[in-house]
């Protein structure tokens, strides 16, 4: 941010992070119960510890367990009906709160 005062320019500088787009590059098993609750092995790359994981549309019921950078484990969540749903997982935005 620059800020423009009577006294000239100044510049504001908040922290701020870059993220990698994480890729999916299996999931072991590739089963759950339709009850859900199926711990499933997601390896990939440049997972992060507040990853989610998604199966189709649906959230995994419990936070991500963050193993490394290439691999996680999540909760299947239960599924209204048998079939294949895709595997993600997303990095959602972060808020940095700068130091005051």
């Amino acid at each position: 941010m620059l800020l423009v005062s009577e006294s000239g320019w100044r510049t504001n500088t908040l922290p701020f992070l870059f993220i990698h787009p994480v890729e999916v590059l299996g999931a072991t098993p590739s089963s759950s119960p339709l009850s859900g609750g199926g711990r499933i092995e997601v390896r990939g790359a440049h997972f992060t510890p507040w990853a989610e994981c998604r199966f189709g549309t649906a959230r995994s019921p419990s936070s991500v367990d963050f193993v490394s950078s290439t691999l996680i484990r999540c909760l299947a969540p239960a599924a209204p009906h048998s079939g294949p749903a895709p595997v993600t997982v997303n990095t959602p935005p972060c808020t940095l709160i700068p130091n005051t």
